[in-house]
This record gives structure tokens, sequence and C-alpha cells, in this order.
């Protein structure tokens, strides 16, 4: 018997049984069936700018926009729920959407709230944010200055250094990670009792 079911009311696959390692597929899947079911399509156009739904882009830079607002003002956790908002509103999108197009508008909604985080003091946050952009554009230096600088404030020196090193290979001349560099240089021989 094959370890999985169809549910005829909900339109969906089921893991029948101890199939753990399934369970994702199977979840896929089923997103990916139920995107397509919902557009009344046979196949899904081919993803394009055209067939790429500018309202919700619209409504998305709106939500972004008034979140910079909360960010000038100070206002740091309304900034971050929104961009929040308008990430998970992103992440909305039918997964047969043009997928570089939905990367670019995540990483401007990360972006922004990994700075808000850091704003807010929140260097967990901001982590978990550049390391998510370290992971989607590596050959970003910005991104390394941010994940390297949240780690800094966590105290985790080392890492910070091997952060800006790294973002320095892909752009060697970048005075900001230099200058990053040189301070947590300085903060680990501190550390070290070698100044």
């Amino acid at each position: 018997m094959l370890p999985f079911s169809y549910d005829v009311s909900s339109k969906k696959l089921k893991v029948t049984g101890d199939y753990a390692d399934l369970e994702n597929d199977i979840q896929q899947l089923n997103t990916l069936s139920g995107e397509i079911l919902a557009s009344k399509a046979d196949v899904p156009s081919p993803p394009s700018k055209e067939s790429f739904d500018k309202k919700l882009s619209h409504m998305a830079q709106k939500l972004h926009e008034s979140a910079v607002s909360n960010i000038k003002t100070g206002k740091y956790p309304e900034a971050i729920k929104l961009l929040t908002t308008g990430l998970e509103m992103v992440n909305r999108r039918p997964k047969y959407e043009s997928f570089q197009m939905t990367l670019s508008e995540m990483t401007i909604f990360i972006v922004t709230r990994a700075d808000a985080y850091m704003m807010n003091g929140d260097f967990k946050g901001a982590f978990n944010d550049a390391d998510l952009l370290v992971t989607l554009l590596p050959s970003i230096p910005d991104n390394y200055i941010r994940r390297g600088v949240a780690l800094f404030k966590m105290g985790r020196y080392v890492d910070a250094k091997n952060n800006f090193e790294r973002g320095l290979s892909f752009d060697s001349d970048n005075a900001k990670l230099k200058k990053e560099l040189a301070f947590v240089l300085r903060k680990i021989d501190e550390e070290n009792g070698e100044l």
C-alpha cells in the first residue's frame, strides 16, 4: 500500500503512516496543485513581467513606504510589524509567478527589516534577516556588514570578523567593511589582553 491517500473533499494528498520525510514534499505538492486549481487554467501561464500581480506589488510598496516612514520617526516596532506583514504578503504570491521578481520584492523587505531590528536593538532578529540575505544573495557585501554588525553586537567577535572578511572577498575596496573589520580586530585584541 502507498504511504499517502487522496482526500476528495479538500483535493489534497495526505501522508498515512510514519513517513515524516514525505510530509514536506506532499505539503509542497498540495500548495502547488491548490494554486493551479485556483487559477482555473489547465496549465498556468509561464512566469513573465506581464503576468506578475501588479496590484499586490503596489500594496507591498505602500507597506514598505509606511515602514520606512516609521523608521525615520523612530517607531521601530511598528516598522518591523509592517515589514513582516509585507513580507508575508509577498510570500503569498502564487508559486508559479516569476521567482526572480518575487525575490527582488522579498529582499527589499528583509533588508529594511534587518536594519529596523538593528536600530531597535534586536540583534538576533537583525542577524536572522541578515543571515537570510547572505543565503539568498551571497555576493552582496552589505549583507555581510549587516550580519557582521549583528554578530558583533551579540558579542560574537570572531564570527563578526569572519563575516567582514568574507564581504571583503567580494569587494576588497569597501570602506565600511574595512572600518568594521578594523574595529572588530581591535575588540578581539582587547579581549585577548593584547592592547
